[in-house]
């Protein structure tokens, strides 16, 4: 089994000569969420008087939940399947965009149950909600993998997957720590730099713990 350091190697050997690519990959996805995320206007700006127009409100909160669940939801797949791709050798950069065409619909679907699930456990108690993110968390790479797959199918596998997993990944993550807060102390543009490699160390985490779990 694992741990934590060797993950991490494993990532740096992957992005090795292809750095620059999965950079790309990883800030036009960031900057896409981010846009998708302004959309999300919930206050009016310079209306007269500062009141809020609850049209105008209802019209940007709309917006901005319809291009995150249409664009933004699939490109996060799109993500995971570069990363896959690019572990196993050299992944073309128009991999981000084949969650567009490739099983669409069901990228879609399951991305969205998977929010709205996270948000229901979270409004209950925040523990159980992060409990429930990290037993999901598989989710998109599962997608990434089988276009098309039922929301049903993807939700059971990711189960499996990290059953007896959650703590190590947890444990990946804070592994981080020291990069985190020097991203962050650089007015968060080195976590730009720094989402590369994390997302390269959970595709080597994700296919270490199905391959022991999955034969998929």
């Amino acid at each position: 089994m694992m741990i934590s350091k060797e993950f991490r190697e494993r990532a740096w050997d992957t992005l090795k000569r292809k750095y620059g690519k999965a950079f790309l990959v990883c800030l036009i996805v960031d900057l896409i969420s981010f846009a998708g995320i302004s959309m999300l206007n919930f206050s009016q700006n310079g209306a007269a008087d500062d009141v809020v127009n609850p049209v105008n409100l209802f019209i940007n909160v709309i917006t901005g939940l319809l291009f995150l669940i249409a664009i933004v939801f699939p490109l996060s797949v799109g993500k995971k399947s570069y990363f896959l791709k690019n572990s196993y050798g050299e992944a073309d950069f128009k991999e981000l965009f084949s969650c567009l065409k490739n099983g669409y619909a069901s990228n879609v679907w399951v991305m969205l149950l998977v929010a709205i699930k996270t948000f229901l456990w979270s409004i209950l108690l925040i523990v159980p909600g992060i409990i429930k993110a990290y037993e999901y968390s598989a989710i998109p790479y599962i997608l990434a993998v089988n276009p098309g797959i039922t929301a049903k199918e993807a939700f059971t596998k990711s189960k499996k997957i990290m059953t007896g997993n959650k703590w190590r990944l947890f444990k990946l993550q804070i592994s981080f720590i020291g990069w985190l807060i020097l991203g962050c102390a650089t007015l968060g543009v080195g976590m730009f730099f720094l989402d590369p490699y994390m997302e390269a160390a959970t595709t080597e985490f994700y296919k270490e713990v199905k391959d022991n779990k999955l034969d998929t």
